[in-house]
């Protein structure tokens, strides 16, 4: 028997009283692949990812990660890596205290070393024991990439995981990105951030007010694709 695609969204929809956010998208994603969705502000990007992580619930279509529903399957939920535009962290606790938090809610083995290592793949060094309240928002960004792949997820939704970052600190979330899909997770990526996500073998998804596009290669040059964007999302 085949296995179930990783993420599958099949014609999905979702309001926000009479607002249309997304219409009829649909999206497939299969084991160890990198999607890159692209956009204008507004245009229904965050609301596809809460729905693929299920924090939305769909008012039209069907959302299966692992062949569920995530809503209602903490199986599906557990393999699950998501960042949104809010960190998820407790302000009052350090680092280390929201990823030892997470770690026991996931029934991790090994906390110190697993907390340790994540924090280390992100540049976190003596920040780890200060309130995460006390930190910069690039430093607070770190923790929380750190948090969405403490337990090594199967499946990383990341909703502008750049934001607030350093050149350096870019280039080293971005490697670590590659790192996960090279042991075979599957990665979904909202971004604007364009330049620095174009990597070879990713599917670009553009959407324009709720609905997906067109979906091109990173075999395409940037130029163009920027261009081809400009077209379809003035």
């Amino acid at each position: 028997m085949a296995e179930p695609a990783t993420l599958d969204l099949q014609q999905v929809a979702r309001r926000f009283g009479s607002r249309v956010a997304v219409a009829e998208f649909s999206l497939q994603v299969s084991p160890g692949s990198v999607h890159l969705i692209v956009g204008p502000n507004g245009s229904g990007k965050s609301t596809v990812a809460r729905l693929a992580v299920g924090l939305l619930r769909p008012h039209g279509g069907q959302v299966r990660v692992f062949g569920n529903d995530p809503r209602g399957a903490p199986s599906a939920r557990s393999r699950l890596g998501y960042l949104g535009h809010q960190t998820l962290l407790y302000g009052d606790l350090t680092p280390v205290e929201n990823l030892a938090f997470s770690a026991r809610l996931h029934g991790l083995d090994r906390l110190a070393e697993r907390i340790e290592a994540s924090l280390d793949s992100v540049g976190v060094g003596g920040e780890r024991v200060v309130q995460v309240r006390r930190l910069s928002r690039g430093m607070t960004q770190r923790v929380a990439i750190a948090r969405s792949l403490l337990h090594q997820p199967d499946l990383i939704v990341w909703d502008e995981p750049l934001t607030g970052l350093d050149q350096p600190s870019v280039t080293r979330v971005v490697d670590l990105l590659e790192q996960h899909r090279a042991r075979g997770a599957s990665v979904v990526v909202i971004s604007h951030d364009l330049a620095e996500l174009w990597r070879p073998n990713v599917a670009v998804h553009i959407v324009h007010q709720g609905r997906l596009q067109e979906t091109m290669a990173t075999s395409m040059p940037l130029p163009e694709f920027r261009a081809r964007y400009s077209e379809l999302a003035p």
